[in-house]
């Protein structure tokens, strides 16, 4: 072991700053690579057990836990519960069998639970706790609630129904977020649950979130300050979309904020419904006919009708076209025996019934149609830039010519529906706007916009420098700590002589120079008589 730092001390002590610093940097990143991939693979080793848990819950599971000697994990500020993956589903059975989690919202399955000895009020106990919690977990499917409660009051049926009670509900609502629900799906709440319930309306339905705010229920109790809302609400909308309308095509014709369209809707919310009937006396046709024949002192009648009405309704045809003709001027027409034959002892007496055609119109008015319409147009005139003697520019203000108003006017007036036969009033005008608050903001926007063209080459070089300073500030801790540990090391030198006396001491091939030494020594004529014979035998 000492030998090997020894040896580690001698490598370190040969390497230069810049080596040693990269050393460094590569050690501390395979540190931190395991690190995390050993916290990777351990979380990836646990899976969840149960998500969106109670507090209560999520105590006795995990009390349950330790008593069973099973990892766990807590997730999700106590709303999740984790084990190891093999673990998972065994876990379940048997917190299952523990009663854990706690069953919330059971529904029409608490209905399931039979019991001989149950009385009728447990029943209707039972009823009411089962439809709260189907009303419940129904709630719970709209994307944006997260939990909810339902508490349904029911009154006992009494014999007379002045004596009745109306049911109600109330809901609690936890949402996801901070975004509270819109109008709309807080009446869908609302009718849902008043649906549910027999004798139940919606505005017997109050709505609260988590935080004690109420949603809806007091608003809908006044049925008139609903409708007052509701039709302002139509109002706004109707002048808001007039306004756009107008705004987006004066923005077009003469630029964005030079011209101001307001306007003010009136509109109508009576409800009416006419019923006209008309009579056209021209237009008669036979209803029914009846005949009377007379012989001697016998009576024989006989009847003969047009229509398939016989009999007595030949009677309540003349009645009804006599009620007819007092209303409208002209209707059945009764009429006196037209023909009588008359012998000596016969009669025959005929009685016509006619018809006058009648029309019946229902005219139901609509609720919400314009009634009338104000529009105000304010545009801004033109300016004329001129230059004074001292070289400033100044901006002259010219009014829009009355050609230009007429035809600006005509497009708004068919943008908006002007009509005259409503009596609408229509005013546009020509005014010098205020302008000097969009040109300092102008100004203020322009001068940072010279910053901007600089600071991405700023930002490039200050990252420059701050790397460079922590460039230089790190080698020079990491060669101050190299110092502090070579003055416990042995110096480099004094490993020399041992490593040359290691290399001298390990055999060595030897060299052929070496060997013609070895072999000449003691036969120097032998070596005279081979160098001559060479320098003979060389070419000249």
């Amino acid at each position: 072991m000492k030998r090997l730092f020894e040896h580690f001390y001698g490598v370190v002590g040969r390497m230069a700053p810049s080596q040693i610093l990269l050393a460094a940097i590569v050690v501390v990143g395979m540190v931190v690579g395991t690190i995390m991939i050993v916290s990777w693979a351990k979380d990836q080793y646990f899976a969840p057990l149960y998500t969106g848990l109670s507090s209560e819950d999520a105590g006795k599971i995990v009390e349950r836990l330790k008593e069973m000697k099973i990892q766990y994990q807590i997730g999700d500020n106590g709303g999740s519960i984790s084990v190891p993956s093999n673990d998972v589903y065994e876990t379940r059975m048997k917190l299952a069998t523990a009663g854990l989690p706690s069953p919330q919202n059971i529904g029409y399955a608490l209905l399931d639970q039979t019991n001989i000895g149950m009385t009728d009020f447990l029943q209707k106990v039972n009823y009411r706790r089962a439809l709260e919690g189907e009303l419940a977990r129904t709630i719970i499917g709209l994307s944006e609630v997260a939990a909810a409660r339902v508490h349904l009051v029911i009154p006992e049926d009494r014999l007379f129904r002045e004596d009745q009670h109306t049911p109600t509900a109330s809901v609690v609502l936890k949402l996801h977020g901070a975004m509270p629900l819109g109008k709309r799906q807080l009446q869908g709440v609302a009718y849902l649950v008043a649906s549910s319930v027999e004798g139940m309306t919606p505005d017997k339905v109050t709505i609260i979130d988590s935080d004690g705010n109420l949603l809806s229920g007091m608003q809908a109790s006044d049925e008139s300050a609903m409708l007052s809302a509701t039709q302002f609400d139509m109002r706004k909308n109707v002048e808001d979309y007039l306004e756009q309308k107008a705004q987006s095509l004066m923005s077009g014709v003469i630029g964005a904020g030079r011209a101001v369209v307001r306007v003010t809707a009136e509109l109508n919310f009576e409800k009416s419904n006419t019923q006209i009937e008309q009579y056209d006396p021209d237009l008669v046709a036979i209803r029914s006919e009846q005949r009377t024949t007379q012989k001697g002192s016998q009576l024989e009648g006989a009847l003969a009708q047009t229509s398939p009405a016989a009999g007595a309704a030949g009677a309540a045809g003349a009645a009804a076209g006599a009620a007819g003709a007092g209303a409208g001027g002209a209707a059945t027409i009764p009429t006196t025996p037209v023909a009588t034959n008359t012998t000596s002892d016969n009669s025959e007496d005929v009685i016509t019934n006619y018809e006058v055609s009648k029309t019946i119109r229902n005219i139901i008015g609509e609720v919400g149609s314009i009634k009338r319409l104000t529009i105000a147009v304010m545009v801004d005139g033109a300016y004329k830039e001129t230059k004074t003697p001292e070289g400033e520019i100044t901006k002259e203000y010219q009014a829009r010519s009355q050609e230009d108003l007429n035809r600006f006017a005509s497009i708004i007036k068919n943008a908006v529906g002007f009509s005259e036969t409503r009596a609408d009033q229509f005013e546009i005008v020509s005014l010098p706007f205020d302008n000097t608050m969009l040109e300092t903001s102008r100004k203020e926007l322009e001068q940072p916009s010279k910053l901007t063209t600089y600071l991405p080459y700023a930002k490039k070089i200050g990252t420059i420098l701050l790397l460079l300073v922590a460039f230089l500030y790190v080698k020079k801790k990491v060669i101050k700590m190299f110092n502090a540990i070579a003055k416990y090391a042995p110096a480099p030198t004094a490993l020399q002589p041992m490593v040359e006396a290691e290399i001298a001491a390990k055999p060595q091939k030897p060299r052929l120079i070496d060997t013609m030494k070895t072999q000449a020594k003691g036969k120097n004529e032998e070596i005279a008589k081979v160098i001559k014979t060479m320098m003979a035998e060389a070419p000249q």
